[in-house]
């Protein structure tokens, strides 16, 4: 990550389209390609909702991701 913000992102996974590109990064993770800890700043959420309700969960809370360990 280049640590340009720090803002909670998530990835919208609208009807399946994205289960692909979820289920790629996860096996990024698991053959040591990426860490678990950068998949994590931006996980899949199924709804508009779902994607709503994390964000503001993660602006609100007091502890911010590391981005230097990503």
């Amino acid at each position: 990550f280049l640590g340009l913000h720090d803002k909670p992102i998530a990835l919208l996974n609208t009807d399946g389209y994205g289960d692909k590109l979820s289920d790629a990064l996860q096996a990024m993770a698991e053959t040591g390609y990426a860490r678990q800890q950068t998949l994590d700043f931006a996980p899949v959420v199924n709804t508009p909702e779902e994607a709503l309700d994390l964000l503001a969960e993660r602006a609100s809370a007091s502890t911010r991701f590391d981005t230097d360990k990503m």
